[in-house]
């Protein structure tokens, strides 16, 4: 069946973190996330069915600094019934829209494998 996909650019997106923690959080990605889920409550249909309401769609972060971003910028813009959170939390969950938000936007020296020499 149909299963649409789309990639939204935002490698002009710098990650970043609190020195006390390993997790990051890109703004340029929270702002992205934020039109997207804007647009999509806005269309009128869906599929021959209704408006998608806010519930219907996740979004899914590898970083909990990322998710606590998210949300805020989501609730406070009238959207905080969009479920947000780290693969975990969405075990076992389906949803009709899911934005996954990748967060980093380059590769960092200790995250690649040397090759055994």
């Amino acid at each position: 069946e149909n299963f649409p996909l789309m990639f939204y650019d935002v490698s002009r997106g710098k990650e970043m973190n609190k020195l006390d923690t390993p997790s990051y959080f890109n703004l340029s990605e929270v702002e992205a996330t934020l039109q997207i889920i804007r647009a999509l409550v806005l269309i009128e249909k869906v599929e021959g069915g209704n408006r998608l309401s806010a519930g219907e769609i996740a979004v899914i972060a590898p970083f909990r600094a990322q998710v606590l971003h998210v949300r805020r910028a989501l609730r406070l813009n009238g959207l905080g019934g969009v479920n947000v959170g780290v693969v975990e939390d969405f075990q076992g969950q389906e949803t009709k829209v899911v934005v996954i938000s990748t967060v980093l936007t380059r590769k960092h020296k200790n995250w690649t494998q040397s090759s055994p020499g």
